[in-house]
């Protein structure tokens, strides 16, 4: 059996000054790749007030318009402030003001998503790794702050986190909870194959599209969407996968006889019921 849809990658990354830039993005097309949503990378330039970070925004959209107008691929815009520059923030200039600039972050997301000119609120979240208390209990309020932040702008989220078995995920719903936030629409980014409701908690996986991850994750349902979080970063080649992997995963799928129905829902049902974008084979990501 083959797949004619399309393929979404829904976690890559561009660098044109670090890395590959749009040739990894061509890669993915050769391979059969069609849309990618594109996250910002931070930058290590702290952003303290909210002209800083619309003009950090602001230079992610011209680069998603440089990857439509350069490649056949389309492009889901996602944008909002990386919970690691709060980290870092918080060490140089104190918890209190690193979280006030950090709002700003959302306050400003909010404003480009409110306005449509992009789809998706990501990546967002808390750190992955170990951090004082007082810094943690504060990442996770401004995670509920963020959601409110999302939910008033009608856009989806998609969370960056520690490694979530289902006690994470649990915490995570529990967090959307207090923020009103739709758990249908928040995306665990970086998620292993936790498919199975008891697992995800009514978040949505994106799962890292390693041969055995999709494996597990395809045997349990399809209830998920795929991803490379290719980091294009010539320091890193190939990190965290390779930008053809998330094509070549979904025909592999194909020719083992997972269904086009169940490849469709993976690709398409699902980003375009959560992103609340048209996904088309052939034609450009539009808002529904």
């Amino acid at each position: 059996m083959t797949y004619a849809g399309p393929i979404l990658d829904n976690h890559f990354h561009v660098q044109p000054a670090k890395g590959r830039g749009l040739d990894a993005v061509r890669d993915f097309h050769a391979a059969g790749g069609t849309h990618v949503t594109l996250i910002p990378i931070p930058g290590e330039a702290d952003k303290t007030t909210k002209a800083q970070w619309l003009d950090f925004f602001e230079a992610h959209l011209r680069l998603c318009d440089l990857v439509e107008r350069e490649t056949p691929v389309k492009v889901i815009r996602a944008l909002g402030p990386y919970p690691i520059e709060f980290v870092r923030m918080a060490k140089t200039h104190g918890i209190e003001q690193a979280s006030e600039a950090f709002r700003l972050g959302y306050d400003a997301a909010h404003d480009v998503l409110a306005a449509g000119r992009a789809f998706v609120m990501g990546e967002v979240g808390r750190p992955h790794f170990e951090v004082p208390p007082d810094v943690w209990a504060e990442s996770n309020r401004l995670l509920e702050y963020g959601l409110g932040r999302a939910r008033e702008a009608d856009a989806p989220v998609i969370l960056h986190t520690e490694h979530a078995p289902p006690e994470v995920f649990a915490d995570l719903a529990r967090i959307a909870k207090l923020a009103n936030f739709p758990i249908e629409r928040l995306v665990k980014h970086y998620s292993p194959p936790a498919v199975k409701p008891e697992e995800n908690h009514g978040l949505f996986p994106s799962i890292i599209a390693s041969k055995s991850n999709i494996a597990e994750a395809i045997a349990k349902g399809d209830r998920f969407m795929m991803e490379t979080d290719y980091i294009d970063d010539l320091s890193r080649p190939n990190v965290v996968l390779p930008p053809h992997s998330v094509p070549k995963r979904t025909k592999a799928l194909a020719q083992q006889g997972v269904t086009e129905t169940s490849l469709s829902r993976i690709h398409q049902e699902h980003p375009e019921r959560i992103f609340r974008v048209r996904i088309d084979a052939q034609g450009p990501t539009a808002p529904i």
